[in-house]
């Protein structure tokens, strides 16, 4: 099984993470690696240590302008690393497919995953297979016990009920972590083309105004407008979800 291991995104403390992340990704799946960054982070170092098979730094001043273009005909307020996040995710889309045409090599599987998170347990065989065989991205759902019921809120809204609550959309998705076929993957990976539309989607449906500053509220209904099939990605944590930690820096 040929596999893609794609870190994007800002680098902060992945010099805690890599333990983890040979443990329970690296060693287990030996995929090639792919890095897409900016170039104020420490690329050189990250480089030396996973060795990725192609590297992609931009300088984020001089590609502010085409960021701000995805989302040019949007006058809502989002989240400021939503747009950044996604330039990256799709620029590391493109180095493993130009490597894949290059070297002639088939991907049957993608995984997408944080520079700056730990993987703490390893992922299961069987969900691997689950997702290739039957065309679907596996990830971890977001943790809250709150979940937003849109048709309901709707409700409260007209007997001038509505309180803003802050809660989660069913199935939300965590955006640290995915993998998946690359068919789906493609999606997930290239979200930036189309996040205009689920921006669109939770105005034009009146869904609460906070969630369109809520990454994870924006890239699940992405993935639902787009018929992204996805399910969670398991483990042990209180969730249910495979247990990953944010590195901090004390």
């Amino acid at each position: 099984m040929k596999i893609a291991l794609c870190f994007s995104g800002k680098l902060d403390e992945w010099k805690s993470c890599t333990d983890s992340v040979i443990q329970n990704i690296i060693g287990p799946l030996k995929p090639d690696i792919f890095l897409s960054t900016w170039d104020d982070e420490d690329y050189k170092h990250f480089s030396n240590y996973y060795k990725p098979k192609k590297i992609n730094i931009s300088n984020y001043e001089e590609t502010k302008p085409a960021i701000k273009n995805l989302i040019s005909d949007c006058s809502q307020e989002i989240s400021p690393g939503l747009l950044p996040m996604l330039y990256n995710m799709h620029a590391c889309n493109r180095l493993y497919n130009s490597y894949s045409r290059s070297n002639k090599i088939k991907y049957d599987l993608i995984i997408r995953l944080r520079p700056d998170i730990l993987v703490l347990e390893q992922i299961k065989k069987h969900e691997i297979e689950d997702c290739i065989k039957n065309k679907l991205i596996r990830l971890p759902y977001f943790e809250s016990n709150n979940i937003y019921n849109h048709e309901e809120e709707l409700k409260k809204e007209f007997a001038f009920s509505f309180v803003y609550d802050k809660a989660s959309l069913p199935n939300q998705v965590n955006d640290q972590l995915a993998i998946g076929p690359p068919e789906e993957m493609e999606k997930y990976m290239c979200a930036s083309n189309k996040i205009r539309e689920a921006i669109h989607f939770l105005w034009d449906e009146g869904y609460p105004e906070y969630m369109l500053k809520v990454p994870e509220s924006v890239f699940t209904t992405h993935l639902n407008l787009n018929n992204c099939r996805y399910k969670q990605l398991t483990g042990s944590n209180n969730f249910g979800n495979i247990r990953t930690k944010l590195a901090r820096h004390d």
